[in-house]
């Protein structure tokens, strides 16, 4: 995805406040971001973390529109 923040920014405006937004990151993705990073972007575009599945080179995870 070239421009994550605008993709998060479009996210938001058709999520309603409590919709859920999924992102998945697998290895060996080349552009794999670790969920440190994920976390930081989603939170700046008002959304916050609320699941996590942890496994083997992946995680699925949940965030909530603020």
């Amino acid at each position: 995805m070239p421009d994550r923040a605008a993709a998060l920014a479009r996210s938001r405006s058709v999520l309603k406040p409590g919709g859920l937004l999924s992102i998945t990151e697998i290895r060996p993705d080349p552009h794999f971001l670790p969920l440190a990073t994920v976390q930081a972007r989603t939170e700046a575009a008002s959304f916050r973390l609320d699941n996590v599945r942890r496994g083997f080179g992946r995680y699925p995870a949940s965030f909530v529109r603020v």
